[in-house]
């Protein structure tokens, strides 16, 4: 988005002075409810070699894995959240605390929310996903997405307090967030 927010908006209480890496400037996901991630992932193969003239391959991020939808909807702007752990955290309680408990704890506080959903990365899929693409970044968590139907819509959720409220499983300092316009293309046949 021009004149994204997203580097004003507070997390764990502070508000962002630097992003960890650039705004991802076009973000596509490949999506089955049949196809194996195997399956998936072999179309992208050497993208990052064919759009070399146009990208910055070691700022180009994969990720392969399982959305979970916690709240159903979408809207014509989408945040996205690329999530890294924090250090203290193995793989296993990051993905647990943040399916089981903070999933949760956002149906409950967060009132308004018009679409909410955790990709969670698959580690052995993701690798093998940015390898094939050739592109470098493959060590996110995952990516958090939420919907909003405009921009003022966006800012007064973002700016409550149990939206910026440290919930201990983010490392914001190795994270980012961008706010998307979306464009879709449509549904594809699987």
């Amino acid at each position: 988005m021009p004149g994204d927010p997203t580097e004003s908006v507070p997390q764990d209480g502070q508000v962002t002075t630097h992003d960890p890496f650039p705004p991802f400037d076009v973000v596509f996901e490949l999506r089955s409810q049949s196809l194996p991630l195997n399956a998936l992932i072999q179309p992208i193969a050497t993208i990052g070699q064919r759009l070399e003239a146009m990208i910055d391959r070691s700022k180009c991020a994969a990720l392969a894995g399982t959305e979970h939808v916690v709240v159903p909807g979408t809207q014509p702007l989408m945040l996205i959240m690329a999530l890294r752990r924090l250090p203290s955290l193995s793989r296993e309680q990051f993905h647990d605390f943040w399916q089981n408990h903070h999933a949760d704890d956002v149906r409950r506080s967060v009132t308004g929310l018009r679409g909410y959903r955790q990709f969670h990365a698959d580690e052995a899929a993701t690798a093998e996903a940015a390898a094939l693409a050739g592109l470098a970044i493959d060590d996110l968590e995952g990516t958090a997405e939420g919907y909003y139907a405009s921009m003022e819509e966006f800012l007064e959720i973002m700016a409550r307090p149990e939206v910026s409220a440290d919930a201990g499983f983010i490392d914001h300092s190795r994270s980012g967030m961008w706010l998307y316009a979306l464009s879709d293309a449509g549904p594809s046949p699987d």
